[in-house]
């Protein structure tokens, strides 16, 4: 029983882990590539 908790406990944290690092990655390719994107969308526009 103990074990089975820990492992599930564990899977959770290395999927929340997973999921912060995912989304800081994201924020920091939105910064980098966004930026070009909006100023090619307003040089179209």
């Amino acid at each position: 029983m103990d074990i089975a908790v820990i492992a599930v406990t564990g899977f959770v944290v290395l999927m929340f882990v997973g999921v912060v690092i995912g989304k800081s990655i994201d924020k920091s390719e939105e910064d980098g590539i966004g930026k070009d994107e909006v100023k090619n969308q307003k040089e179209k526009a």
